[in-house]
């Protein structure tokens, strides 16, 4: 059943800091290793961003954390107050936009958050608690080498209570996806002019694969099926709004539809590709007419096609494929979602697996983050860096505007590159030669021969993080190409204007 929220998405929402730091405490934070980057020899970044920006021969110095330094060092509480940009869709909500969001969990994991454990329980979770969970994964996990069924966790069913099981997707065989559940919430808005509306949101979850405990991608689960479920329930939103669109002559140019998809792992590669065949189905159903009206925005976390799979376009996409053209991939149709897609890719710089996690490259992007974690990119752990009550997913602060950014809210980073440090700040880099240079210094310590020869698959990682950002730049730079294009055409042409204060007269000469 739907319910109505009492609170909608707050523009005025701080990020506060739970203490003041002094100058040498930072320093000695700032150059602390998480424990994965201890594990693997990994370079702390923010060490490295200061030696690629610090020029001793020039006098050049680096003023990367000037802003962010003055900030959590200041003893004046307001100082640490910063905007925080989070849910996109509680946010188009409360312009009093309907919204359809799509949740797209990781293989083993039935939802995009809940399996993560602390995220959306309120105070800690016992030892104990801790103890039993585990236990309880290890159960699953020697169940679920023979079904492809998620089970439950204790976790999972807290946040089972909150998703409905009236929404099923069953297919042509008449077989149930049942861990493909809809919840609904609706959101009372007030414009300017004090008209009220009603703006309702569609929050869809799609568990990731549990066969071979989530390591084969087969089975209602995989890729291939849930990248369906994406176009199937998206077609049925949006077929109800442009049919009432049509009867009511509402011009294409007043009608606005956001579609957030948040994903991590399996689940980030069907978020992209199933959108991409929502854009193909639209594209076909009402040509361009409206094109600009559905609004996409995706951020995928890590997107891993796992061992076997990652082949066409699992393995490499492109946002920005030329206009018009169709891309199969094992019978399905996609078309890319273009430059007016919000699109976030977040990878983990170094794994901690053995095979199979080199991920999909995603080429035009509008942002590529790079974080210092491993397949989780960071969000497996709450954070720790405020007083609030509620655990979270972990905040970076831009180092350049000391605002902060949170899950969904990333989309609203400015286009460019991104390197996350060991104190969660983002770090936008300048330029291709800058981000090769830092994954090179960062992973320096682990090049060379391993027991059975080159370290093939973190290269192999390295190369599609290096590719998928040269590929964010090189939009940026075809961006604002297209701009100054748009500007020079513009701009009116210059004449010489007749002064029509005076006759035209001829002047005799003077002798």
């Amino acid at each position: 059943m739907a319910k109505k929220e009492k609170k909608g998405y707050d523009s005025n929402k701080k990020y506060v800091f739970s203490k003041s730091m002094d100058e040498e405490e930072f320093e000695r934070e700032k150059g602390k290793r998480n424990s994965h980057q201890i594990k693997y020899k990994l370079r702390a970044v923010s060490e490295v961003i200061k030696e690629l920006r610090t020029n001793a021969e020039t006098g050049e110095i680096d003023h990367t954390y000037d802003k962010i330094k003055s900030m959590r060092t200041s003893k004046d509480p307001s100082k640490q107050a910063v905007t925080l940009h989070y849910d996109r869709a509680a946010k188009f909500n409360s312009n009093g936009k309907d919204v359809l969001v799509f949740q797209m969990a990781g293989s083993g994991f039935t939802h995009f958050r809940a399996d993560y454990i602390d995220h959306k329980l309120k105070g800690n979770i016992s030892g104990f608690s801790r103890l039993m969970e585990w236990l309880r994964k290890i159960g699953n996990s020697i169940v679920s080498l023979f079904s492809d069924k998620p089970v439950m966790t204790k976790i999972q069913e807290l946040e089972e209570m909150k998703f409905g099981t009236g929404y099923q997707v069953v297919d042509k065989n008449g077989t149930k996806a049942e861990y493909v559940r809809k919840k609904e919430t609706f959101t009372e808005v007030e414009n300017p002019k004090g008209k009220k509306r009603v703006a309702r949101k569609v929050n869809i979850s799609i568990a990731g694969t549990r066969n071979m405990g989530g390591s084969s991608n087969s089975g209602k689960y995989s890729i291939h099926k849930t990248r369906k479920y994406i176009k199937f329930i998206g077609k049925k939103y949006l077929k109800k709004i442009l049919r009432e669109a049509e009867l009511n002559h509402t011009d294409p140019k007043n009608l606005e539809i956001p579609i957030v998809l948040k994903s991590h792992s399996r689940g980030a590669v069907s978020a992209i590709e199933g959108a991409m065949m929502l854009n193909h189905w639209l594209s076909q159903q009402y040509g361009g007419k409206y094109k600009d009206c559905v609004k996409f925005d995706l951020i995928q976390y890590d997107p891993v096609p796992g061992l076997g799979s990652r082949h066409g376009v699992n393995e490499r996409v492109n946002i920005l494929e030329e206009e018009g053209k169709t891309i199969e991939q094992s019978g399905d149709q996609m078309k890319a979602l273009g430059l007016k897609a919000e699109t976030t890719v977040v990878y983990g710089l170094h794994d901690n697996h053995s095979t199979g996690f080199t991920p999909q490259v995603v080429n035009g992007a509008k942002r590529v983050i790079i974080t210092p974690f491993e397949h989780s990119s960071g969000f497996k752990g709450k954070d720790k860096k405020t007083n609030d009550e509620e655990h979270h997913f972990r905040a970076y602060i831009d180092a350049e505007t000391g605002e902060a950014y949170r899950n969904t809210g990333l989309s609203e980073l400015p286009p460019g590159v991104y390197m996350v440090d060991e104190m969660d700040n983002l770090i936008r880099m300048k330029s291709k030669e800058e981000v090769h240079k830092a994954v090179e210094k960062i992973t320096e310590r682990i090049h060379g021969r391993t027991l059975l020869g080159f370290n093939k698959r973190q290269e192999d990682r390295y190369n599609v993080i290096l590719e998928a950002a040269d590929s964010c730049f090189d939009r940026i730079d075809m961006e604002k190409k297209m701009e100054q294009e748009k500007a020079a055409k513009s701009e009116p042409e210059k004449t010489e204007k007749k002064d029509d204060n005076f006759d035209e007269i001829e002047i005799e000469p003077i002798i």
